[in-house]
């Protein structure tokens, strides 16, 4: 039984050494800075529409078959800053790394069943280990993006 499992029934409270429960481990990304816009991808914009360049998602496990290439995300809405869930393609992601869900706000985004599969209950991480091989993975697939490499400098002008 993964920690997410075992997860649910805790209040995410305070322990004793004043350290907030752990309610789950959950792969981490940012949204890269300048993402592939437009015709041949030759225009870029700054973040996802919904969420800032930059902002902290928190990152769930491949729930259909497409081979992780799009994820369930939550992460504060760059409008409202309220903590929404949504699908986002990885390759808008970089800075993949695993951390300890504290906040039962995140937890119940990341936890509410999801309504366009009929209100199919989401996946979570199954441990620290598991969301540490994808965080990894997730990290070499992205690096040999060409949408995040860096752009050349512009040719100085005369």
């Amino acid at each position: 039984m993964g920690v997410g499992s075992e997860a649910k029934h805790h209040s995410g409270g305070v322990t004793d050494d004043g350290v907030g429960e752990i309610l789950a481990w959950c792969v981490v990304a940012n949204v890269t800075d300048r993402i592939p816009h437009g015709e041949g991808g030759r225009e870029f914009r700054r973040g996802l529409r919904h969420f800032a360049a930059g902002a902290r998602l928190w990152v769930l496990p491949a729930q259909w078959g497409d081979g992780w290439e799009n994820a369930i995300v939550v992460g504060r809405h760059r409008g409202s800053r309220r903590y929404v869930r949504m699908v986002v393609p990885l390759r808008h992601l970089t800075r993949f790394r695993v951390r300890a869900v504290y906040s039962p706000t995140v937890f119940r985004e990341l936890t509410r069943p999801w309504a366009p599969r009929g209100d199919h209950p989401i996946g979570l991480w199954d441990s620290r280990e598991h969301a540490e091989r994808a965080a990894a993975a997730a990290l070499r697939r992205t690096a040999s993006d060409p949408g995040d490499a860096p752009t050349p400098p512009p040719p100085p002008e005369d």
